[in-house]
């Protein structure tokens, strides 16, 4: 399809070129007394103008055509339906687009049926469109294939095949699948401990994953706290502690513990230094998650 769309954007134009020298140089005979004249016939005229209407026609008709094949307008509809929660029928769109090899269609399908959202959960499923967009080099489905084997097989995850996709979309830089195979060797899933490992992760990571950054913080914190000596600056250490426990209690979306965290911060620092004025943005920005996630509550209790 690119390719006739490339041949028809070079071969109109060519076309066009070809039929206004033909007309100054062998039909308008009258204007040979002026060879630079631009002058065209009525005839040329014609004809210019029907060969721009037929190539505008042309390629909106390769657009219009590729964007049904290759499932890019299915994609769009879909999109617009999974945003005003009419899963139903983004169901039905995005499995039109990824029957014709639309990739992004078959994550976002992949991710329904995994999640099941708006559908009923079905991990075969998501497994099966997950390894067709794997097929067509996907970085973004070898993550999502490796995330599903690990929560698929539990109490028993395939850590093998699912850190060989990590490692694979990791390696082609994708984030996301940096920072989970970075957690995979902090936690010491299916193999040894390797902290320095994980760090290198969550460093190629986090400038485009901010839960890879927060893991990054707490590390940082942890070995400050670590090489502390409680004993001899019993304030430092408290305040290492609490946004320790601050950072901690962000990375499990605990945000009435990281509330409470922030406000002792806040008590035992002084105005001005970083500690009290990283408690103070905190607070004002936790206190925006409190009532999100309470409007959340109260809607589920509907």
């Amino acid at each position: 399809m690119e390719d006739l769309t490339i041949v028809v954007c070079v071969f109109f134009p060519a076309l066009l070129i070809i039929l206004l020298l033909h007309n100054k140089h062998v039909v308008d005979e009258f204007n040979r007394d002026r060879p630079f004249s631009i002058k065209l016939s009525s005839r040329m005229r014609f004809v210019a103008v029907t060969a721009l209407t037929a190539l505008i026609v042309v390629l909106a008709g390769i657009f219009l055509v590729d964007y049904i094949f290759t499932g890019r307008l299915y994609y769009l509809i879909a999109n617009d339906e999974y945003s005003v929660s009419r899963y139903k029928s983004a169901e039905k769109y995005y499995f039109m687009a990824s029957r014709r090899g639309n990739v992004d269609a078959m994550i976002a399908l992949g991710r329904m049926y995994a999640q099941g959202k708006g559908v009923d959960k079905d991990l075969a499923k998501a497994k099966k469109l997950f390894s067709d967009a794997v097929a067509r080099g996907s970085c973004q489905a070898m993550c999502e294939l490796g995330i599903l084997i690990l929560d698929e097989n539990v109490p028993a995850p395939d850590y093998d095949t699912a850190r060989k996709y990590l490692e694979n979309a990791s390696g082609k830089g994708y984030a996301s699948a940096q920072y989970k195979l970075g957690t995979i060797y902090l936690n010491g899933l299916g193999g040894p401990r390797d902290l320095e490992k994980a760090k290198e992760l969550f460093r190629s990571a986090s400038l485009k994953n901010n839960e890879a950054k927060l893991e990054l913080l707490i590390m940082a914190k942890q070995d400050e706290l670590t090489a502390m000596d409680k004993e001899e600056n019993r304030e430092e250490y408290e305040k290492c502690r609490t946004k320790l426990q601050l950072l901690s209690s962000l990375k499990s979306k605990d945000y009435r513990t990281a509330m409470d965290a922030s406000l002792h911060l806040a008590t035992i620092s002084e105005r001005g230094e970083p500690g009290y004025n990283y408690a103070v943005r905190k607070i004002a920005q936790l206190d925006k998650m409190i009532s999100l996630q309470e409007k959340k509550d109260a809607g589920k209790e509907k």
